[in-house]
């Protein structure tokens, strides 16, 4: 029991020591500056090649910023997975762009991720049945 404690304890200060000078390691950045609205569910990571990919769910039209009002937004018909990119050494990231976007369905939660052979993988759920 005290060994079980102990071991996330001890990794938790590890971490936590390692990053103190780390600061000067990160940076911010908005991907958009415009009222965007209903944006949820963010995932990033870092590709092979020094890019950064960032991913997220939001609804209405992808080129407008909006409609975004009403209850259960994230079930909606038009929610979908976008995206953008952000190239090695940029100081802006791309114009947000569609991942994934099933027809008359909505795509949520994304996930990113780096295999071991360097591979890409968008994992997301999409919502066939909803509750009212």
């Amino acid at each position: 029991m005290r060994r079980r404690v102990l071991l996330p304890l001890a990794a938790l200060i590890i971490c936590a020591w390692a990053g103190t000078d780390a600061a000067e390691d990160f940076t911010t950045a908005a991907i958009f500056t415009d009222a965007r609205g209903h944006v949820h569910a963010s995932s990033i990571v870092e590709t092979p090649a020094g890019a950064l990919l960032v991913a997220w769910y939001e609804n209405g039209s992808p080129d407008g910023p909006g409609p975004f009002e009403g209850q259960d937004m994230d079930k909606r018909q038009d929610v979908r997975i976008s995206g953008a990119r952000r190239a090695p050494g940029a100081a802006q990231w791309s114009r947000p762009f569609t991942l994934a976007d099933t027809a008359d369905l909505p795509d949520n939660n994304p996930a990113l991720g780096i295999d071991a052979a360097g591979r890409l993988w968008l994992v997301h759920a999409t919502l066939l049945g909803v509750p009212e």
